[in-house]
């Protein structure tokens, strides 16, 4: 593996790492390699160095990770008088199983800080474009809503805005999210694709306040505001630092985003109104939704809403 590749492999496995996937889905460099004392090193500055990375994945899966490296390392040792494991890392690792560990109940329901990188077609070195949210991977569903996670439909939403052909839909324009959950996809905007203004919405107050405090931790200002809005309810805007003229001029928007909005029947008659009242009455052109596809009947009542027919059909 040339050099460039190897930089692009472990920056991915990183990007992975702090995205908190499930193991089995990380891209662990072979024994051969990751037995290498550089590859060590870069293992540790740039996943498990307390004192220069945040934020750090919580200790249980951090001990997971490291578990499987170590035994990925002792593999590739042909040679013990030459190859051996970083003391970095073994240092690391004796501190990680000698903390206590939350039940897996116990860490359902713990928020924790989830940086996400976004995707990048090239292999040479290059700043990455970073979103940190405040979220539970294994949270499904609770206080009556799904938002508590980051949902594929929302990473491919995103993946599609980091293109130039998406990215076209964002920049310049004045941005509104229905649902937005985490705000994932709404910071990803505000953050990188230069926009007028973005606005992310949910119903959930605790969602709110994730977002509020993800927009600092972002270091996102004026250009990305959080508001809650009941589908079916007028859209308010209330800011303590903006104006009542300002507030009134950004309930203006050109484009709507939605992400894993179609997955209940009895919320499509709400989502359709919200949608409407959007274009008539607050400037919207163009909604612009990433679904996944889990139930063909509910995607179906979804295109049946739209006038549409169902994508094998056209």
């Amino acid at each position: 593996m040339s050099p460039n590749n190897e930089i692009h492999s472990l920056k991915k496995l990183t990007a992975q790492y702090f995205q908190q996937l499930d193991l089995p889905h990380l891209s662990l460099p072979n024994a051969a390699t990751i037995v290498r004392p550089d590859i060590q090193c870069v293992i540790y500055e740039h996943m498990f160095n307390e004192a220069a990375l945040w934020p750090l994945p919580p200790v249980g899966y951090r001990t997971r990770v490291l578990k499987t490296i170590v035994s990925r390392i002792e593999e590739g040792i042909t040679d013990p008088e030459e190859d051996e494991l970083n003391s970095d890392l073994i240092e690391t690792w004796t501190s990680l199983i000698s903390l206590p560990k939350p039940s897996q109940i116990q860490q359902a329901q713990k928020l924790t800080y989830i940086k996400y990188t976004a995707p990048t077609t090239t292999t040479t070195a290059q700043d990455s474009q970073t979103v940190i949210t405040s979220e539970s991977r294994g949270l499904i569903y609770s206080s009556g809503t799904t938002g508590f996670r980051t949902w594929e439909a929302s990473l491919h939403l995103g993946t599609y805005l980091s293109t130039s052909a998406g990215a076209t839909h964002v920049t310049g324009k004045r941005v509104i999210e229905l649902g937005a959950g985490t705000g994932f996809v709404s910071m990803y905007a505000a953050k990188y694709l230069r926009p007028q203004f973005v606005l992310a919405t949910d119903r959930e107050g605790t969602l709110i306040e994730n977002m509020t405090d993800s927009k600092a931790k972002n270091g996102l200002g004026r250009e990305f505001g959080v508001s809650a809005w009941e589908w079916g309810t007028p859209l308010g805007y209330p800011t303590e630092d903006d104006t009542e003229d300002i507030a009134r001029e950004r309930l203006c928007f050109d484009v709507a985003l939605g992400a894993d909005l179609t997955y209940d029947t009895d919320l499509l008659p709400l989502l359709f109104a919200t949608l409407h009242d959007l274009f008539d009455n607050y400037g919207v052109q163009e909604f612009i939704l990433s679904a996944t596809l889990r139930n063909q009947k509910t995607f179906q009542a979804f295109l049946d809403a739209c006038g549409m027919c169902s994508p094998q059909d056209s």
